[in-house]
């Protein structure tokens, strides 16, 4: 998916522990040959290249993903929405970038959405409705990487792990000392320096989303990778959203939707939902403003213990 894997497991056999993370390579390479978008070989991508009005048939298992994407498309207004292939062509974000003419974009955002693809649940197929319409898995294809890798942990009992999945971490056990798991929270201004950190529980997913870490410059101008799916605009640099967890996939999701949204909203959506911890790094003039939501799952810290 164009990104690192990095694991590190605690158990008391040290062949047993190669053979779980093995295990967990192999759960991500599964992941990446269904959904990356960064190979012309993968389910999604069979998806994203057939002609228009050509049914595709889906695995149970990426039916089921995309379903379960378009429940959370609804739950959060529209904030998140992986079928905005047309909009990532339009801003060549993948391509060195540029700025798409009000035309160019208006047409982008046509072809943004579920709506430009025909599901046959009958069938079990999935059929595009126009040339330019492709779903990217950047926004859910580490979540759904990471969700595979906790299974296969759980299943063979291993009583800690860190996973680190493009910056996307899991934790499985509690840290060594027994206490929850410490997480730098990066500076969105600068992210060779902390912002905050906070302490994670087992059993979590921590994703963190802002403009600092992908972007395109275009002619003297600075454009993050992630979209407003309504606007159609790359959104403005404005700090950092973290979303912590049990579901690595919901994780991914959310932390971009929230980030779209920005602080407040993504606040008022987190106190909505209690199963779900948000952190918010906000950038105010000169300096940068931390808040929370639903503190029973993070323990806020400014600085490292």
């Amino acid at each position: 998916m164009g990104t690192r894997f990095l694991i590190g497991i605690r158990t008391s056999d040290r062949q047993d522990g190669i053979q779980v993370i093995e295990r967990a390579i192999r759960a991500v390479e599964d992941a990446d040959r269904t959904v990356s978008t960064w190979r012309d070989d993968s389910e999604l991508s069979a998806v994203n290249n057939a002609p228009v009005g050509t049914p595709v048939h889906l695995s149970r298992e990426l039916a089921g993903i995309l379903e379960e994407i378009q429940v959370w498309i609804h739950e959060t207004g529209g904030s998140v929405n992986p079928a905005i292939g047309s909009l990532i062509d339009a801003w060549q974000l993948r391509r060195g970038g540029r700025v798409p003419s009000e035309r160019e974009l208006a047409r982008a955002l046509r072809n943004t959405g579920f709506d430009n693809f025909l599901f046959d649940t009958a069938h079990g197929t999935i059929s595009r409705l126009s040339r330019d319409a492709w779903i990217d898995a950047g926004s859910f294809g580490k979540g759904l990487a990471l969700r595979r890798v906790g299974q296969v942990l759980a299943a063979r009992g291993i009583g800690g792990a860190r996973v680190n999945f493009g910056g996307q971490l899991l934790f499985v056990g509690s840290s060594p000392a027994g206490t929850g798991q410490q997480v730098e929270l990066a500076d969105p201004r600068n992210r060779d320096h902390t912002g905050l950190w906070v302490s994670v529980p087992s059993g979590y997913s921590v994703a963190t989303s802002s403009q600092s870490e992908r972007f395109v410059d275009v002619g003297g101008r600075r454009f993050g990778h992630i979209l407003d799916p309504q606007s159609g605009a790359p959104v403005e640099p404005w700090g950092s959203v973290t979303v912590i967890t049990g579901d690595p996939l919901a994780a991914d999701l959310l932390s971009t939707a929230l980030f779209v949204m920005r602080a407040d909203r993504a606040l008022r959506f987190a106190e909505r939902h209690p199963d779900i911890g948000v952190v918010v790094l906000e950038i105010e003039g000169d300096s940068l403003v931390s808040r929370a939501s639903n503190l029973t799952i993070i323990n806020k810290q400014r600085r490292r213990p």
